[in-house]
Parts: C-alpha cells; structure tokens; sequence
C-alpha cells in the first residue's frame, strides 16, 4: 500500500466519507444540533491546520530537492513547521474544541468501485474506500506485528539488570553526544564556508 499523506485522513473526513456520530450514552440527545455545528467547526479548523502543516511540508522537501539551501534557512523551515505543529497542538487542547474522543466514526459506504472524489481527495493515493482501507483509516490500536514488536522490546528491557539499563542509557548518551558534536562542527565548517564564497 502506498504512503498516505498527512492530510487525506483530514481531507477524507471533511469530504463527508465518514460521518460523525456521538456516542448517544455520553451525549444528551438535546446536545446533538449543538455538537453537530461545533463538530463540524472543529474538523474544518482541524483540517486547514493540516493543510497548512502539509504545504509548508511539500514547500520545504521541494526547495531540498531543487535548491541549494543554507542552513539557516533550513532551520527556519523547521522552526516555521515546527510552530504550525504547536499551534495545532494548542487547539488540540482547547478547551472549547468538543470531546472528540467520545466521536465514533462509521463509514457512509464501503465500495469496491473506483471513487473519483476520493482519487481527487486524496491525490490518487486511494482508488477505493474499500475494505482494504479502512481498517488503515479507522485503526483506533497499532497493528497486530507492531504490537507484538512493541511488547517484545518491552519484555527484553525488563529482562535487563539496573546496572545494564544505566550502562546502555550511558552508551546512548555518549552516541549523541558525539553525533551532535559532528553535526556542530559541520554547521560550522559549512558557515565558514558560506562566508567566503
């Protein structure tokens, strides 16, 4: 399956392929209109977040590709993105933002048929919205071998010793310290360099 972009999850959930029901045990069914509007305020602000974060993504990793960038203008591409993600962060954590944890999403329609508003959506990544998909789309846990992986790392750090752990953390610590050393010391070779030419 190929790579899916930062926005399509948003874009497929603004494009009304997915629909928004509250759980009716957590919400008042007088609530429901008021949710609905603030539901859909949210995905919309959500999703021009994402837009935003994803063209200054595309924006950057174009001008890498085509163009020769100094350093401090690839630090201010950083800093621009990573600014766009605390924002977004932020109101995620707004406290006017509705619960949208207490949100279940169900599928209008699951098709095998080739959907040219969901190709258009999501930029031909997605032919279909079909039973291949959604499992991706709709995943509230990691898969099955992620989760195995996970749990195997977790047992083989509790097998290790306190004296081993610290050893290994020690170790780690001396690697980026030297690797952020590198990284400094070509920052500077290739400041130095710039000022020259």
């Amino acid at each position: 399956m190929e790579a899916l972009g930062l926005g399509d999850q948003s874009q497929i959930i603004h494009a009304a392929i997915l629909v928004c029901r509250p759980n009716p045990q957590l919400v008042a069914p007088f609530e429901t209109f008021n949710m609905d509007k603030s539901i859909e305020y949210a995905s919309q602000s959500i999703s021009s977040r994402l837009e935003d974060i994803q063209a200054s993504l595309e924006s950057f990793s174009y001008r890498l590709q085509y163009e020769n960038l100094q350093w401090p203008t690839i630090l201010d591409n950083f800093a621009v993105i990573a600014g766009q993600m605390s924002m977004l962060n932020n109101h995620l954590r707004n406290e006017k933002l509705p619960p949208l944890h207490n949100l279940i999403l169900l599928p209008l329609t699951i098709s095998q048929e080739i959907d040219s508003d969901l190709q258009e959506v999501t930029r031909n990544r997605i032919q279909a919205f079909d039973h291949e998909v959604v499992p991706d789309y709709l995943r509230t846990k990691p898969e099955p071998e992620v989760e195995r992986d996970q749990k195997e790392l977790t047992e083989k750090a509790m097998e290790l010793s306190e004296d081993e752990r610290e050893k290994r953390v020690t170790d780690a610590n001396l690697l980026i310290d030297d690797l952020v050393e590198i990284i400094n010391n070509a920052r500077t070779a290739w400041n130095m360099h710039d000022f020259f030419d």
